[in-house]
């Protein structure tokens, strides 16, 4: 990473980052309760944004 010009400081933050997922430690920091989760699927949710395509892909 720091060969292609990334910093000290963000290189260790990608290991720290996937290390994190490696060992499933990254996303068990909070319970899902029904105080923190919406009826809202991640269908919706994406539906719901404004986004504008950048590329297409051609067969």
């Amino acid at each position: 990473m720091l060969q292609v010009g990334m910093s000290q400081s963000m290189a260790g933050l990608y290991v720290e980052f996937f290390k994190g997922i490696n060992e499933e430690t990254f996303f068990n920091q909070s319970n899902r309760t029904p105080e923190t989760t919406t009826p809202t699927t991640f269908e919706e949710f994406v539906a719901s944004l404004p986004l504008k395509p950048t590329a297409t892909i051609s067969a």
